[in-house]
């Protein structure tokens, strides 16, 4: 037990640094690219800003959880 091994490095520094880096640009373009198609959809979806109370926009949410509530835990009685 006094002779310790030390563990594996997988990468290198330098494929850490280029893994980050990549990974860093491929997300501010793919930012850049869903700001750009989010564009055309706000444009289209106007009514959610509208001076009128829509109950829709209220009541969905709290049913769309209440819905993946009940399938996953069906899943997981399901799993056991």
């Amino acid at each position: 037990m006094a002779e310790e091994e030390k563990p594996e490095k997988p990468f290198t520094r330098f494929s850490a640094y280029v893994f980050l880096v990549v990974g860093y640009v491929v997300c501010i373009a793919a930012g850049l690219l869903a700001a750009d198609q989010l564009h055309y959809v706000m444009n289209d979806l106007r009514f959610i800003f509208d001076q009128n109370i829509r109950p829709d926009l209220i009541f969905y949410p709290p049913i769309a959880v209440l819905f993946v509530d009940t399938m996953h835990n069906f899943a997981s009685k399901i799993d056991s």
